[in-house]
């Protein structure tokens, strides 16, 4: 199977960017309910990995939000508690750390996907064979407890640039406060592209969720350097440093 990436043109998903370079939007549609997610985005330079703190060899699977009778009905759409995600809005297949990775049949397919719960819930990893300026995404069913103790990473070839906390989005004042985010149980919403101009950092090469408890991921927006500007290997490149 190959990953979904095109030119960002789908009405909702708003990018906010000086960069020159297209935003690129990689969906999970082409993956079964259960797969467990290896090297199927590698052809569009990305790869995805999962850390769970409860036990060793987790990787991450998918979750089909249109399922019935799961193992989490929080995760179930379209009819959507609250969020920036109209209800109705079908978000198909969501990815998550597993809380087991049974597979009893050796298929490469979890049989009873769930979300780990626990708090925290580990790490999930996105890397990228290009230097991005920018990183956004959806987040189904982020409740309040596990927004305390969520928060994402930026790193360039593996330094930690940036962190940005969940509590930032909903907080007035904040710089990536969105009035239109409103997380809960059986929520989604759609957090507008994070730009490292906005970070006050040059680009980053990985994103890591540190993913606090339940909650699943969608609709991965990331915006390459332009082509004059950062390309990986190339010496001279200093980021700008800035937590969060």
């Amino acid at each position: 199977m190959t990953g979904a990436r095109f030119v960002c043109a789908c009405a909702g998903l708003a990018v906010f960017s000086s960069a020159s370079a297209e935003p690129i939007l990689t969906s999970f549609e082409s993956l079964t309910h259960g797969e467990i997610i290896t090297t199927q985005f590698s052809d569009v330079g990305m790869s995805i990995e999962a850390e769970n703190f409860q036990f060793a060899g987790a990787m991450p699977i998918a979750f089909n939000s249109n399922l019935l009778g799961t193992s989490d009905p929080d995760l179930q759409g379209p009819s959507w508690a609250k969020g920036n995600i109209a209800p109705g809005t079908n978000l198909g297949n969501l990815i998550i750390i597993p809380e087991n990775m049974v597979d009893a049949n050796g298929d490469g397919i979890v049989d009873d996907p769930d979300d780990e719960a626990a708090r925290p819930a580990g790490d999930l990893k996105f890397t990228f064979a290009d230097v991005m300026t920018g990183f956004g995404f959806d987040v189904v069913d982020m409740e309040g407890p596990v927004r305390e103790m969520t928060s994402l990473e930026f790193l360039l070839f593996g330094d930690s640039v940036a962190t940005v906390d969940f509590n930032e989005f909903v907080t007035p004042g904040s710089d990536f406060y969105d009035p239109t985010v409103k997380f809960g149980n059986n929520s989604a919403n759609r957090i507008s592209v994070i730009t490292a101009d906005a970070l006050g950092i040059s680009g980053f090469t990985s994103v890591v969720i540190h993913v606090g408890g339940s909650a699943a991921y969608d609709n991965i927006v990331v915006i390459p350097a332009p082509a004059s500007g950062l390309l990986l290997g190339l010496g001279g490149f200093a980021a700008i440093r800035r937590r969060r």
